[in-house]
């Protein structure tokens, strides 16, 4: 019989980690010391704020945050996407291929599809939001985040984690209002790694994971910190995802001792998508002399 998984999170190591994190924003350290860090927090002047996050979020799954906003930024300078609905899906099909993603064909290393189809997503969720919703993205809030998810979930490239970090930018933007402690961090890749490099998930009977497992566990551990600690569910969601970006991108275990607060025993490797996780696997340089 295969080995029973049992995962465990700790909750003292989750609150240890979240204010390493939290301290490492807040003395501007590399990479907090760049302008215009965190992508999703840059909204074009001149726009439909609440429309431009509505639907270039959606985009920000399987996909590097940086080239996403920065290519929705571009697109929504050429149009506003409130007039998404008004305009013909061969047209929404066109503008994404052009500005956006375009499918690779097979003989170009594709297989004529991508990742979370930008057009079915900005089509579909583009005649909902007019149908169901006027056109207004604002109304999707509930009196309560619990409800404010259920909406958000309705639309295509919009389950629980992507919703969280749909309603983390809109409060940022000060489109919508939650009390801080109401509302959770996205469980992405850059938690993940983290977390499990620092102690805060341990796993035990299993060497190879799937990512969307330790999701649910993270999420209602997290959810604690923010609620019992009073941290910012905004500055820990950018903090963890600059860390993992940058400090964590460069794979090199003398880099992270003499860089990193944080102190991750290992960077485990991922499978394409990360999809799963292999556990017993270092991804960085440089681990034999540090941790052996």
């Amino acid at each position: 019989m295969p080995n029973k998984i049992q995962i465990t999170t700790n909750y003292q190591r989750a609150v240890e980690v979240s204010k390493n994190v939290i301290s490492m924003l807040e003395k501007k350290v590399w990479p907090f010391s760049q302008a215009d860090l965190f992508p999703d927090a840059i909204i074009p002047k001149g726009i439909s704020p609440a429309h431009y996050l509505f639907y270039s979020v959606s985009l920000d799954r399987g996909r590097e945050s940086i080239d996403v906003y920065r290519r929705c930024r571009k697109m929504v300078q050429k149009l506003d996407f409130s007039e998404l609905p008004n305009q013909d899906p061969s047209f929404i099909k066109w503008f994404l291929h052009e500005n956006f993603a375009k499918p690779k064909e097979k003989g170009e290393g594709g297989t004529g599809k991508v990742y979370a189809d930008p057009v079915r997503i900005w089509t579909e969720n583009s005649i909902r939001l007019k149908e169901k919703w006027n056109n207004n993205p604002i109304k999707l809030k509930a009196n309560t985040v619990k409800q404010t998810i259920k909406n958000i979930s309705t639309f295509r490239g919009y389950a629980k984690e992507m919703s969280t970090l749909l309603i983390k930018n809109m409060v940022r933007a000060g489109i919508w209002k939650f009390p801080l402690n109401e509302f959770n961090i996205k469980i992405d890749r850059h938690v993940i790694r983290i977390s499990y490099g620092t102690g805060v998930i341990e796993i035990k009977g299993q060497n190879e994971i799937r990512h969307d497992v330790l999701v649910p566990h993270l999420s209602e551990v997290y959810s604690r910190v923010i609620k019992k600690e009073g941290i910012s569910p905004i500055d820990l969601d950018d903090a963890f995802w600059a860390i993992g970006k940058y400090k964590c991108g460069k794979k090199n275990a003398l880099y992270c001792l003499g860089n990193c607060e944080l102190g991750c025993n290992t960077k485990v490797y991922t499978a394409k998508q990360f999809t799963t996780l292999k556990l017993e696997q270092d991804t960085r340089k440089n681990t034999k002399n540090l941790f052996s």
